[in-house]
């Protein structure tokens, strides 16, 4: 099935297939629609009716998305950090920069790719996609003003990665088929025709994106399996796999980043897997996989965009807890609770149980098999079993729920 248009589909035979697959899903589900509406209003009921994330600081402003009580999009809101108790939440001084429910109004489909704020706060550059294709539109807003300025880039993939002044920013091109293959610079101001590629990927089996470190000293495309970051140290933190496909972690001198001055800091083995590294000024943060489980506990890692704090952002979550937010403050070691998930239909831990277990598979690799279930639930083989389990790219589900 192929429309010679596309991303654009009009070809009247693959519409009309899509309508009748659509009209024959429809048939064959109907049956279960009362089973169908208990689960939307179980799932429904587990959620707040408003839902915002904790503050994160950036610059001179702290940062914080919500979503409206019915609303599947979030506003995205600031205020000075400079205000009174600013780290707990909204002040007087708060301002929604970015309104979602406005730009998907009257819209089919609405997407939010990504956004990123200036260095100097006065800018934002985002990417939103109305159509479903997975191909981004970037423009950029002028905050002081509310304005859209002239920069419209279509073609994009992930967000801007602005310069340190302010001037240009870095951004994902797409090819005929949607494969992020090149870096891009933008010159603010600049026609969207003189945008300078800075790196092309020619290999179609690998991806090409951006990412910015909070340092603002070094930019590098995620090509490949190699990622690469630097310290004030004067040190590069290089995550690559290239003695062993689980990673490991090297450092060289900024003077000399050349693969031969790389002295490994961490090594990847067939139980340790690296999947992740952030750096601050005076430490490294790493994200492992130990035999199928996320360490450090808690798992996931986000730090606040400041270099120069020593504060972790972190969530917890298992089959049992709800997920919880945590600042963890490095030179104090104190673990400080910052949200805890709300469950508005009510959630009890002590009615459920949990455990891991390791299942032979067919080629005799013992697979880590974690066990979800209410305490009163039989284990002798009685009891219904759901079994799911993800792997691919690099990802998986390190928890399989039964």
């Amino acid at each position: 099935m192929e429309d010679e248009d596309y991303p654009t589909v009009d070809d009247e035979d693959v519409i009309a297939y899509l309508e009748a697959e659509n009209d024959y899903f429809d048939a064959k589900m109907a049956p279960y629609q009362d089973l169908i509406d208990t689960i939307y209003a179980e799932i429904e009921g587990r959620q707040p009716a408003e839902l915002a994330s904790v503050p994160r600081k950036g610059g001179d402003w702290y940062y914080q998305s919500r979503y409206g009580e019915g609303s599947q999009y979030r506003e995205w809101l600031r205020w000075p950090a400079s205000d009174p108790d600013a780290r707990e939440g909204p002040t007087d001084n708060v301002e929604v920069f970015l309104d979602e429910p406005a730009l998907a109004e009257g819209l089919e489909y609405f997407r939010l790719g990504s956004l990123s704020v200036s260095n100097d706060g006065s800018k934002v550059a985002y990417s939103t996609d109305t159509n479903g294709t997975e191909r981004y539109i970037l423009v950029v807003k002028d905050l002081e003003t509310g304005e859209l300025l002239p920069e419209e880039i279509e073609e994009t993939r992930g967000g801007a990665i602005w310069s340190t002044d302010d001037s240009s920013f870095f951004y994902t091109f797409l090819d005929e088929t949607g494969h992020p293959f090149q870096v891009r610079r933008h010159i603010m101001g600049g026609p969207v025709e003189d945008d300078t590629v800075v790196y092309e990927e020619t290999d179609a089996g690998f991806f090409v994106w951006t990412t910015r470190q909070p340092n603002r000293f070094w930019w590098h495309p995620g090509d490949r399996a190699t990622t690469t970051r630097l310290t004030t140290s004067d040190r590069f933190v290089i995550m690559t796999n290239d003695n062993h496909q689980n990673y490991r972690m090297a450092i060289a001198p900024e003077d000399d980043p050349t693969e031969e001055a790389w002295e490994t800091l961490l090594q990847g083995t067939e139980s340790l897997y690296i999947q992740y590294f952030h750096v601050t000024e005076d430490y490294v943060a790493v994200e492992e996989r130990i035999d199928g489980l996320d360490q450090p506990t808690p798992p996931y890692i986000q730090f606040d965009p400041e270099y120069d704090e020593n504060t972790l952002r972190l969530a917890y979550t298992s089959m049992t807890t709800p997920w919880t937010d945590f600042d963890y403050h490095i030179d104090t070691k104190e673990l400080e609770s910052r949200k805890v998930q709300e469950i508005p239909s009510g959630y009890d831990s002590s009615e459920f149980v949990t455990n891991r277990e390791l299942a032979p598979a067919r080629d005799g690799v013992m697979v880590p098999v974690s066990i979800v279930r209410h305490k009163d639930t039989p284990v002798d083989g009685s009891a219904p079993l759901y079994i799911y389990a993800y792997g691919a790219y690099g990802s998986a589900v390190p928890r399989l729920l039964s």
